[in-house]
């Protein structure tokens, strides 16, 4: 068949050896400077600067066949005259300095013909990459780190002879039939910069997906290229459109939440350092992304020894990247024993638990809740959980975890696991929006959780009952749960003494059956006590808080601030007994069971981390423990004090959450 290159032909398609289009009467051959025939076979390709054929070239005995790239005439309503005559002089002098580079087609020449404008080049026989996912799935880690090594390389050629692509995106890589190379094609919006043009502000060319937000306003650079190859490889990894990869409500790219697989930390680095909407944090170089990719480690991750601890055939979301620090056991000195990063933190719904012997810890986060045994590194189980928050018993056999629930088949919103066999031993109808805080008693008998509009519930866990439905906390708004932290407090807070103690405010408090408190914070600039068997408030201390802890014995209430400040309150009289000062925000506490020392964690996005350990009768600091680049917001500790469990927040934007586990020596 031949195919006629009139853009206005209503009907392109003619006899094999037709001169003249049967239909529009114009001429179905291209000449080309008197030496070259060219002649469409087929539309391949069309967009909204021009089309692209398949193409034989009959001048030649075997015709060779190529690739025609037509731009749409001068009267188009596509494009003005003067930004089309920029493109054609664009591309052909971008193909004609770069095609002696393998990624990229050979330019085979230029024409004019009929008002309308032509390049021919090298037909590349293959698949792009957006067909390639359509036919064979999502790419995996092998597959990316190919499209990496081989688009780089074309990027770096590229770069040294100062072109910006401009366009990177799945449908201009073609991966060729024959030895499966990958091509870059379509320079059309290719731009060749000089030290002065950098920096100005030039025509808004590429495909809004994958184009960096500097190029949407004009200012490409040579990382603007960076990013669109960083976001095909996302794009290709989870088969879902970029535009859903990122949210926009936080500000930050979600597409490790949309992995069907997990991929190593190093690469999920790598890609969220190519991604980065902010150019100085992201790669300047191509040859900077190649170096990493070949090391296997991100340049920021200077640590020694770094092995890639996965659990075989197990369906797990986590990868652990445990870097052994090599620091010499030091007397009463903290060490980092083990880095843990994890592909599936969620913010807002991320929940660490610890058991008592610090050997067993519990994560969870969008769509999953494993428990792992810190000391061989291995996974217990894994839960199907959504956005839950969990509390694990102090002997790590029982794993609480409260769900949103969006629809019924996600069953009850509250569920209660044996860990060793994996068994759902109850289901809680709480079915709630949105939980923020829970906690499990220590004798697992009761679960107490911040629901919705501040309330709070406490279920008895043996009966499967609601014990009782708080409202003593202000919620943001209706459907926003104001309350931050619930503790349990110890059984060492006896209820007749606390009744003595309020007599002054005319309080009668019956003893408790169970003899079980509750701490809860919120929010609303409170922290409030209640009695568990009968839901009474005890006390209520105005201040604002983060976090809260008590002291081993239970006689004090310690909270954490964003102000910076920890303060101590007696928990009977309810005075302030001392505010300690520490260099962050405060975002989590424990307390040594030996009621000497204090962890404080938090920071934030511009000062950088906080974690630090504190003499609980001075304030004195006396570790700062150094390691995580972002906030502190999750900490844990086992019950002889020798364990500690640190989480920090995300390094860069989309970047894994990080754990940090400590012991004392």
């Amino acid at each position: 068949m031949s195919y006629c290159f009139n853009p206005n032909c209503q009907e392109p398609q003619n006899p094999p050896e037709s001169l003249v289009c049967q239909n529009c009467g114009l001429p179905l051959l291209l000449n080309h400077a008197n030496t070259s025939v060219y002649r469409g076979l087929k539309l391949i390709g069309q967009g909204g600067f021009g089309r692209t054929f398949l193409a034989v070239d009959e001048s030649q005995p075997l015709k060779p066949r190529c690739a025609i790239k037509q731009f749409f005439a001068l009267n188009s309503n596509f494009v003005t005259p003067e930004i089309k005559a920029k493109l054609i002089n664009s591309e052909v002098e971008q193909l004609q300095r770069l095609d002696s580079h393998p990624g990229i087609p050979k330019f085979l020449g230029y024409l004019e013909q009929d008002g309308n404008h032509y390049l021919i080049q090298e037909f590349i026989d293959g698949v792009n990459l957006a067909e390639e996912l359509a036919e064979t799935g999502n790419f995996d880690e092998a597959k990316i780190r190919q499209v990496l090594q081989s688009i780089l390389s074309v990027l770096d050629f590229i770069h040294s002879q100062q072109v910006i692509h401009r366009d990177i995106k799945p449908e201009n890589i073609i991966r060729r039939r024959s030895d499966d190379q990958l091509i870059l094609v379509d320079f059309g919006a290719a731009k060749f910069v000089t030290g002065a043009n950098l920096a100005q502000t030039g025509t808004v060319i590429g495909s809004p997906k994958y184009a960096a937000p500097e190029q949407v306003f004009g200012k490409a650079s040579f990382s603007s290229d960076i990013y669109g190859l960083g976001v095909t490889c996302i794009f290709l990894l989870t088969g879902t459109d970029p535009f859903e990869l990122y949210s926009f409500a936080e500000d930050r790219w979600v597409w490790q939440d949309y992995l069907p697989s997990p991929v190593s930390s190093s690469l999920s680095r790598i890609l969220d350092k190519m991604i980065s909407r902010a150019i100085n944090q992201r790669y300047q170089s191509a040859a900077a992304v190649m170096a990493d990719l070949e090391t296997g480690l991100i340049s920021v991750a200077n640590n020694e020894n770094t092995l890639l601890a996965t659990v075989a055939n197990q369906p797990s979301n986590v990868i652990l990247s445990i870097s052994k620090t090599g620091l010499q056991p030091q007397p009463d000195k903290w060490n980092c024993i083990l880095d843990l990063e994890t592909n599936i933190f969620s913010p807002g719904y991320t929940t660490i638990d610890l058991s008592a012997d610090g050997k067993i810890l519990a994560i969870a986060g969008r769509d999953c809740a494993e428990v792992w045994r810190l000391d061989t590194q291995t996974l217990v189980s894994s839960f199907e959980v959504r956005n839950a928050k969990i509390s694990m018993s102090s002997d790590g056999q029982i794993l609480v975890s409260n769900n949103i629930v969006l629809q019924e088949t996600d069953g009850p919103g509250t569920k209660v696991w044996h860990i060793p066999s994996k068994n759902l031993i109850r289901g809680l109808e709480t079915n709630l929006l949105v939980s923020q805080s829970m906690s499990l008693s220590p004798d697992c008998r009761t679960l107490a959780f911040g629901g919705v509009g501040g309330r709070i519930h406490i279920w008895d866990l043996s009966t499967g009952k609601r014990l009782h439905k708080i409202s003593g906390h202000r919620g943001w708004f209706k459907f926003f749960p104001a309350v931050h932290s619930l503790i349990y407090l110890p059984k060492s807070v006896r209820m007749p003494e606390l009744t003595a103690l309020l007599e002054i405010n005319k309080t009668t408090i019956q003893p408790s059956a169970s003899n079980q408190l509750l701490a809860s914070a919120s929010f609303d600039k409170t922290i409030k006590i209640w009695d568990i068997d009968t839901g009474k408030l005890l006390r209520t201390f105005s201040h604002p808080s983060t976090t809260i802890a008590v002291t081993p014995d239970g006689k004090m209430l310690v909270s954490g601030s964003s102000d910076k400040t920890i303060k101590f309150w007696d928990l009977y009289s309810g005075e302030l007994v001392r505010t300690f000062s520490v260099p962050g925000m405060v975002s989590k506490i424990v307390i040594s069971p030996d009621g000497q020392t204090l962890v404080a964690g938090g920071g934030d996005n511009k000062e950088g981390a906080m974690l630090v350990i504190l003499d609980i009768v001075t304030g004195n600091i006396l570790a700062n423990l150094e390691g995580h680049q972002t906030r502190v917001c999750g900490l844990k500790m086992s019950s002889d004090g020798k364990v500690l469990v640190s989480q920090g927040g995300k390094v860069e934007v989309n970047s894994n959450s990080q754990l940090k586990i400590w012991q004392l020596y």
